[in-house]
């Protein structure tokens, strides 16, 4: 969440490479905070951003 909150833009691919993990598991965390309404995403998939809406530390 705190690498997210710092680089509101960071794909999905750019997230799995930092945090040594693959895409696939990324993918399921994020799905994971966005129905605990922790995460969202505002705009496209390709453009937008990521909105931390739960606590980012």
């Amino acid at each position: 969440m705190e690498f997210v909150n710092q680089n509101p833009n960071v794909s999905s691919g750019e997230l799995a490479e930092s945090l040594n993990l693959s895409r696939r598991t990324v993918a399921t965390y994020l799905k994971y905070l966005v129905e605990a309404e922790l995460l969202k995403r505002v705009g496209p998939d390709n453009g937008g951003y990521w909105e931390v809406l739960g606590d980012g530390n």
